[in-house]
C-alpha cells in the first residue's frame, strides 16, 4: 500500500493530479455501502469515479478533463478496462494491471459472494464482463496498456490472454507488458522499477502534450525563453537551468515555437506559488501539481 502511495507521489511531482475515490462498493464503510454492487459488478463503482472526477473539476481549476487516465490493479484493472470501453470520451488512456476480464473465470468464493451462481445470474454475468464491450474499445492506438504477471496465482493470466484474443478479433489496438516471474503483486525490485518507469513513460507519451518537471531551491522569480528545434526532447534529458536552482523539461516540442516559463516562488520557503507557461500565443496559468 505504501509503495502505491509513493508511486502516486512520484506522478504528482511530475505535474499530474492524482485522484483516488472510494465509491459505492468500497469496503470498511458498512454493509449497505458495499451492497450497492450486489449482482452488478462494474456499474455504480465506475459511475462514482466519473461523478467524483467531474465534481473535483468543478471546484478546482487544475484538472483537465480532456486528459484523464484511469489506472488500477486487479479489481481496479477491471474497472480501468470498463472505463475505457464504456466511457472513452471521459478517459483518454487506461492502464489495467492484472485485470479480471470475466467473472466466469475468477475465483468462485469471491465472485459468487457478489454475483450469485452463473446459472441464476447469466445476464448479470454477461453485463459485467469486459468481453461484452470489446467492440467499444477505441480504435486509436496508444490508449490501452495491459500489465500482467505471467504466474499470477489470483487473477490468472488466462484473463489477459482471453482479452487479447478478443481484442485481436475485433482489430482493437492495445499494448501488453508481461512480467514472466511475477505473481499477482510485483515483488521483484527490478520489475517494480520497470513497472513504475513504464507507467510514467506511457502517460508522458500518450496523455500529456508536454510536461514540466520542476526542481526548486531558492530563486524568487525566473523566466525561461527556449527556442524549440527538436521534434521531441523527452527521454533525452534536455534541461535548462536558472542559476542551478530551477529546471524544467519539455517532453514534446511545438514546431519552431518559443516556450516561455515564468515562475514566482516563495522566497522564505522556496515553494512554487504560481507558474505561467507561454507557447507561441497560448498562455497557461496554474499552480504546483497542475496537469500541464
Amino acid at each position: 500500500m505504501y509503495t502505491r502511495f509513493l508511486r502516486h507521489h512520484t506522478l504528482a511531482t511530475h505535474g499530474y493530479t492524482v485522484v483516488v475515490i472510494d465509491g459505492r462498493g468500497s469496503c470498511h464503510r458498512g454493509l449497505k455501502y458495499e451492497s450497492y454492487i450486489k449482482h452488478k459488478l462494474g456499474t455504480v463503482e465506475l459511475d462514482d469515479q466519473i461523478e467524483g472526477l467531474r465534481y473535483l473539476a468543478s471546484i478546482v481549476d487544475f484538472i483537465d478533463l480532456d486528459r484523464v487516465a484511469i489506472h488500477g490493479w486487479s479489481y481496479g484493472g477491471y474497472l480501468s478496462l470498463l472505463g475505457l470501453a464504456k466511457h472513452p470520451n471521459v478517459f483518454k488512456v487506461a492502464i489495467a494491471g492484472a485485470p479480471v476480464v470475466s467473472w466466469n473465470l475468477y475465483d468462485t468464493g469471491y465472485t459468487e459472494r457478489y454475483m450469485n451462481i452463473p446459472e441464476q445470474e447469466d445476464e448479470n454475468y454477461r453485463d459485467s464482463s469486459i468481453l461484452t464491450y470489446v467492440d467499444r474499445f477505441p480504435d486509436i492506438e496508444n490508449r490501452l496498456l495491459i500489465i500482467h504477471g505471467l504466474i499470477d496465482e489470483n487473477v490468472h493470466f488466462h484473463h489477459t490472454s482471453t482479452l487479447v484474443n478478443a481484442l485481436i478479433k475485433a482489430c482493437k489496438p492495445y499494448q501488453l507488458q508481461i512480467y514472466p516471474n511475477e505473481r499477482h503483486g510485483i515483488r521483484n525490485h527490478e520489475a517494480s522499477e520497470h513497472y513504475k518507469t513504464m507507467i510514467l513513460s506511457f502517460l508522458q507519451n500518450n496523455l500529456t502534450s508536454f510536461a514540466l518537471v520542476l526542481s526548486l531551491s531558492a530563486c524568487v522569480f525566473a523566466t525561461y525563453q527556449v527556442p524549440i528545434e527538436k521534434t521531441t526532447l523527452w527521454g533525452g534529458g534536455t534541461s535548462w537551468y536558472f542559476n542551478g536552482y530551477c529546471e524544467f523539461e519539455v517532453s514534446q516540442s511545438h514546431g519552431e515555437n518559443t516556450v516561455t516559463v515564468d515562475m514566482v516562488l516563495d522566497q522564505s520557503t522556496s515553494n512554487l506559488l504560481i507558474w505561467k507557461l507561454t507557447i507561441g500565443n497560448t498562455i497557461n496559468i496554474g499552480h504546483l501539481m497542475d496537469i500541464v
